[in-house]
């Protein structure tokens, strides 16, 4: 009976850390943009399509990704708990190029995006110098797409284009 309860107790404790470790992994909601862009955006969406809302702010320093400045960006596994423990920080130079691809319109398509946040690879985590997290970006390289938070118009729907995937994994490593 006393190796019932500890392995209840184990398992309990197991379901535990799985849940608050994939509640963080998909969290997206902390990371809404500021009121005032948001706001605008409840508004002019009303009016129009979400495309037209982005083409006419793609270059609005508004909507850039990921609104503040990044002092540090980690790539983690999409894998439950442990993907967390091997994760990986970028230099300066992947930080600066990621961040211009990001925000290059030239980089994406409008074709719709399918993709559901457990299909991501990797995640990327954006931080800014009181560590505090500033940014996610959700990325599936085999189907070319991303998810991020908070949205910016210059990405479109997250779907890359084609031949922009190979820079981008290049520039991941």
């Amino acid at each position: 009976m006393k190796y019932f309860l500890y392995i209840f107790i184990l398992l309990l404790l197991a379901g535990s850390i799985y849940l608050w470790d994939a509640s963080w992994r998909y969290d997206q909601q902390v990371y809404c943009p500021e009121a005032r862009s948001y706001q605008m955006f409840k508004k002019e969406i009303k009016n129009s399509s979400i495309k037209d809302f982005y083409q006419n702010h793609v270059n609005d320093s508004l909507f850039r990704f990921p609104r503040k400045k990044v002092a540090q960006i980690v790539i983690i596994r999409n894998k439950p708990v442990f993907g967390r423990l091997f994760q990986k920080p970028l230099n300066n130079k992947q930080q600066e190029g990621l961040l211009h691809f990001l925000n290059n319109q030239a980089n994406f398509s409008w074709h719709p995006n399918k993709m559901s946040f457990s299909d991501a690879g990797r995640i990327l985590i954006f931080y800014d110098q009181n560590r505090q997290i500033i940014g996610k970006l959700w990325l599936c390289a085999s189907c070319g797409s991303i998810k991020l938070s908070p949205f910016a118009p210059a990405t479109k729907y997250g779907k890359i284009k084609r031949d922009k995937i190979p820079l981008l994994l290049k520039m991941l490593e």
